[in-house]
């Protein structure tokens, strides 16, 4: 299936497995998180093929028609700063591993903020 997208829902630690007590620095939570890794993180599943077929046509959806049906401000420029693309998602994302963060940054996670780092 070339269309299909897959989204990992297997691999979560429940935050009350990994501790019992609230955690306030990210230094101190991390390590009871990779102490659970081998225990939650596992392979996808295969992707089987659904069993019952589609038997309807899909039409071709009016993009054009769609979005005149939108109240959107066309005015408003698109942002510059978010670079799209899966390199670039994933160059935010090792950032964001790699980004030592101490207790004053856990409240200021917005994405103005990660303009400055």
């Amino acid at each position: 299936m070339p269309n299909s997208i897959e989204v990992d829902a297997h691999n979560i630690v429940p935050c009350w497995i990994a501790s019992a007590k609230q955690a306030y620095n990210a230094h101190t939570f991390r390590p009871k998180i990779n102490r659970l890794l081998s225990e939650f993180l596992v392979e996808y599943p295969v992707l089987r093929k659904h069993p019952v077929a589609w038997e309807k046509t899909v039409s071709k959806i009016a993009w054009e028609k769609s979005l005149k049906t939108l109240d959107i401000d066309l005015n408003i420029s698109e942002v510059d700063w978010i670079k799209p693309g899966e390199k670039a998602a994933k160059k935010t994302l090792d950032d964001f591993i790699e980004w030592p963060m101490d207790s004053d940054h856990l409240f200021c996670i917005t994405p103005s903020f990660y303009r400055k780092m």
